[in-house]
């Protein structure tokens, strides 16, 4: 016989609480977009319920929606709230964001959905304008080989050749171009040079 594993669950209640009252963590390192998300709650109204640590009071997911609301003139709204240390609390901070930025979005469905709203209301409320969906709809249309060939011609000697491209700090660049020098400028030969 099978049995169904058990989550443990965080210790946690809904409330009500004043959006004045609702304190934004100082450590947020998610720098969400205030306007479009005022923009989803003016078109369809608020959902969900920010994340609150009961000892502290700190938002820990949900700051930018609380600003929205703010923005919105609401007074209220509701909170999950959760009794957890400061550890797990930095944790949900962090991660809440960062595992919702692990998704991808399948294209193709979202443009179909898009679509649909299009047809029956637009795209209030979510996160896309007639721009958006016009370069979704850009970004899935097949490549004509034929008219890139017409705007940027017929392939030249070294089109073809791999690239290399990385980050390096200042000094490591000045480094680098004083190398170039050495070589007449002929990045390719510096290169080279370096494995010789």
């Amino acid at each position: 016989m099978r049995y169904a594993r058990i989550v443990e669950y965080v210790p946690q209640q809904y409330e009500d609480r004043p959006v004045a009252d609702l304190v934004l963590h100082p450590r947020n390192p998610n720098q969400g977009d205030v306007g479009a998300i005022a923009t989803s709650i003016d078109a369809i109204g608020w959902y969900g319920a920010p994340i609150v640590q009961k000892s502290t009071g700190y938002i820990l997911a949900g700051n930018h929606r609380v600003m929205a609301a703010r923005h919105e003139g609401a007074e209220t709204v509701p909170c999950l709230v959760i009794d957890v240390d400061d550890d797990v609390a930095t944790r949900i901070l962090v991660g809440d964001n960062r595992l919702a930025a692990l998704a991808y979005m399948d294209d193709e469905r979202a443009l179909e959905l898009l679509m649909e709203l299009q047809a029956t209301g637009g795209l209030p409320g979510t996160g896309y304008d007639e721009d958006d969906l016009d370069a979704l709809v850009r970004s899935l249309q097949p490549f004509d080989l034929d008219e890139l060939a017409a705007q940027v011609g017929d392939p030249v000697s070294g089109d073809l050749d791999p690239s290399v491209s990385v980050r390096v700090p200042p000094d490591v660049f000045a480094k680098w171009r004083a190398h170039v020098d050495t070589h007449m400028g002929d990045e390719p030969a510096a290169f080279a040079a370096l494995f010789d």
